[in-house]
């Protein structure tokens, strides 16, 4: 495709087009030529004018002016889509009548090229590496892919203030997370060349690979946990070595069932007329404990037990200074 860009004193610009249309400007003044290959990153791009789009406006040139023609050659990564594809566009001054002031224009051809085979098949790697790690960000993890201690078995157990068990419990899982990426992360970069990794320092930070979100974390009882991505530092000298940090959300964590188990207290002043039912003996145990981390008297009434097929109520009140939490078994 052609962009013809015209210089007159309006800068107004008059555009033509072969195979696409576009509509923007393009600076007459561009950036320097870089010694790395040029990089754009289109991750939501679908359509052959949309990377065309993206290596246009990412070209670099060496001259601000002149008469020399300047090309650059851009790839255009995409990684949700595990794509890399090469431009080059050249960018041409083009002067129809040179007895004519103002009639200049630039002319800007996008065309798709092989590109350098070496780099291409190492971005293609790097690529592919990025979106196994944001795959890997974006799907629920189930907890026994993790190494926990045995007691630390549902999201209930990561409730609770910093200075008891639950505070030990979200210590331990957030360094199982660590270390379970890190691994992963491991055999990802196993075996990989130099170059790859140059390639995949400079893919990770645009690869659409959500930091800022959350990984949810499923245990075997049904409850869940979402844990926010707060960093990933990667030593390119060591391109094995990953570190990413992790942080619990711990309003974050709910049950499966009735929706009064979704309300999850995370303090001793929730548990005022709280009341929730469940028949489900194992979120039942691990709520009653939970109950008591935060401080709740549990008091039992009837003869029944957890087990089997009985509903487990609790209807917690304020008793003075203490809140007092009743334990029903209906069966």
């Amino acid at each position: 495709m052609k962009l013809l860009f015209g210089l007159e004193n309006d800068s107004r610009m008059r555009l033509v087009a072969s195979a696409f249309s576009l509509v923007w400007l393009w600076p007459v003044v561009a950036g320097a030529q870089v010694d790395d290959p040029t990089i754009a990153f289109c991750n939501g791009c679908s359509s052959g004018f949309q990377y065309a789009d993206a290596a246009s406006q990412a070209a670099q040139f060496e001259f601000a002016g002149g008469w020399i023609v300047e090309t650059d050659d851009v790839y255009v990564v995409n990684v949700p889509a595990r794509t890399a594809l090469a431009y080059r566009v050249t960018r041409t001054r083009v002067d129809p009548d040179p007895f004519i002031i103002g009639d200049e224009f630039l002319e800007l051809d996008v065309a798709p090229i092989p590109g350098d085979p070496g780099f291409l098949d190492d971005l293609a790697v790097a690529v592919d590496i990025a979106g196994n790690l944001r795959d890997a960000f974006t799907q629920d993890l189930p907890a026994d892919e993790l190494e926990l201690p045995i007691e630390l078995d549902s999201a209930f157990d990561l409730v609770g203030p910093d200075d008891g068990a639950a505070g030990l419990s979200r210590l331990q899982f957030e360094n199982a997370l660590t270390e379970y990426y890190r691994e992963f992360w491991q055999q990802q970069m196993l075996n990989v060349r130099e170059t790859v990794a140059r390639a995949l320092e400079r893919v990770l930070p645009e690869g659409d690979i959500n930091l800022n979100g959350v990984v949810e974390v499923v245990f075997d009882d049904g409850t869940r946990v979402k844990v926010v991505v707060v960093s990933m530092d990667q030593d390119i000298s060591d391109p094995t070595e990953v570190v990413i940090e992790f942080e619990i959300d711990q309003e974050s964590v709910s049950a499966p069932g009735e929706p009064d188990m979704l309300g999850v207290p995370q303090q001793i002043g929730h548990l005022d007329d709280y009341n929730v039912s469940s028949d489900d003996p194992n979120l039942a145990a691990e709520l009653q404990e939970l109950l008591q981390r935060l401080g709740a008297q549990l008091v039992f009434i009837g003869g029944g037990s957890s087990a089997g097929s009985c509903t487990t109520t609790m209807s917690c009140s304020e008793d003075g200074n203490t809140i007092v939490c009743s334990v029903t078994y209906s069966c």
